[in-house]
């Protein structure tokens, strides 16, 4: 690919185009710092081209994943609606402790014995 023609891609048709291997990472990376400069495909460009130096930047600015939030398994009492959600009584639900704190609050649920 040369690039003339990437200068016409966008950010999607030039992940797009790294995927199909008509161009490899590192090329459109360096076509990208010394074109267009966009971030976030520079970003996502780098992230390709050393996976493992992302993954260890995340660590470092405290972007690591976050750890699952325990669940738990709740039984409605009283019809509730929650923004667009209905839930009627018998209904069962799992929900996270900061939820389950709020139903309880509102009085329309139990817990459930898992």
């Amino acid at each position: 690919m040369s690039e003339q023609d990437y200068k016409n891609l966008n950010v999607d048709e030039v992940l797009q185009a790294v995927r199909d291997e008509q161009i490899s990472a590192e090329e459109a990376l360096l076509y990208e710092k010394e074109g267009k400069r966009r971030k976030s495909l520079i970003e996502a460009l780098e992230a390709l081209v050393n996976p493992n130096d992302s993954m260890e930047d995340d660590k470092q600015n405290g972007q690591h994943e976050q750890p699952k939030q325990r669940l738990v398994l709740v039984k409605f009492v009283a019809n509730a609606k929650v923004g667009p959600n209905l839930y009627k009584v018998g209904n069962k639900l799992e929900v996270t402790h900061e939820d389950y704190e709020a139903f309880v609050k509102a009085g329309v649920i139990t817990k459930e014995d898992e």
